[in-house]
């Protein structure tokens, strides 16, 4: 029994001379991994004030000349935004539209164009260059069209107003013998990676 005493008292102070450091887990630093990514994503919404409805019309009056273009309202009951968030990795991203059918056979065509949206578009400096402007409206057929190019990490936000303003330009082609109703379009758009 003594000598057993003996041992845990020798046992003790051999570890009491011994620095704590070398029983511890602890020490000056620590090291810990962490895996960063970025999930780029892409999210695109039309938001109407009611369904789109143009059309090409005959003269008010015999000897007047019949209606060539018809296009929907900016602020009106015809507006139309398109909303957008993206979540741009090392790509950038660009906006582009085409509609389901074609309507050359008609002598009409569909012209669209978007203008600059609204103040409550966050990082405004990376919602692209518009293609597609007043100036320069694009004709739009069954091959998507560029309309925005070089958009990077942006938002427009979600109320009514947000987005992209679109004008749509319903329009006969000039000096055709006969014009035929298109019907119902589909104008789908696209938010992809620019080449």
């Amino acid at each position: 029994m003594k000598k057993n005493a003996l041992l845990v008292c020798l046992s003790l102070a051999l570890v009491a001379l011994v620095p704590a450091k070398a029983f511890a887990v602890d020490t000056e630093s620590a090291t810990n991994a962490v895996t960063l990514g970025i999930a780029t994503s892409t999210q695109l919404a039309i938001v109407t004030g009611q369904a789109i409805s143009l059309s090409l019309g005959g003269a008010t009056q015999a000897g007047a000349p019949v209606q060539e273009v018809a296009a929907n309202d900016e602020n009106g009951a015809k507006k139309v935004r398109l909303r957008i968030s993206c979540m741009a990795g090392s790509s950038k991203y660009k906006i582009s539209a085409k509609i389901g059918t074609s309507i050359a056979s008609t002598n009409t065509q569909l012209k669209v164009n978007f203008l600059a949206p609204n103040t409550n578009f966050a990082n405004p400096s990376n919602a692209g260059t518009l293609v597609a402007t007043t100036a320069a409206p694009v004709v739009l057929t069954t091959s998507d069209q560029s309309l925005v190019t070089d958009v990077t990490t942006c938002w427009s936000g979600i109320t009514e107003d947000d987005g992209y303003k679109i004008i749509y330009t319903y329009e006969r082609i000039p000096d055709q013998a006969t014009y035929t109703s298109p019907g119902l379009v589909t104008v789908t758009y696209t938010l992809a990676a620019q080449p």
